[in-house]
């Protein structure tokens, strides 16, 4: 997680545990493969405040959301 997080207003629980669990889950590179049902399930939040969450974190530039393709 970046430090950065901790002195970041705009982060709040949900953003939070979005980031504890993607830096648990991804791999070698950096990168993660869950999805946000996935997520959302693990976290104790609804799909829809997940995917509220990423897109803030991606936003912010916490995040690079790629495609699983």
């Amino acid at each position: 997680m970046a430090g950065r997080a901790a002195t970041d207003l705009r982060l709040g629980l949900a953003h939070f545990r979005v980031l504890s669990h993607l830096g648990r889950f991804n791999h070698k590179k950096g990168w993660c493969k869950l999805n946000q049902a996935e997520l959302a399930k693990m976290v104790g939040f609804s799909r829809r405040a997940i995917n509220g969450a990423v897109a803030d974190l991606v936003e912010w530039t916490y995040l690079e959301k790629r495609s699983q393709q």
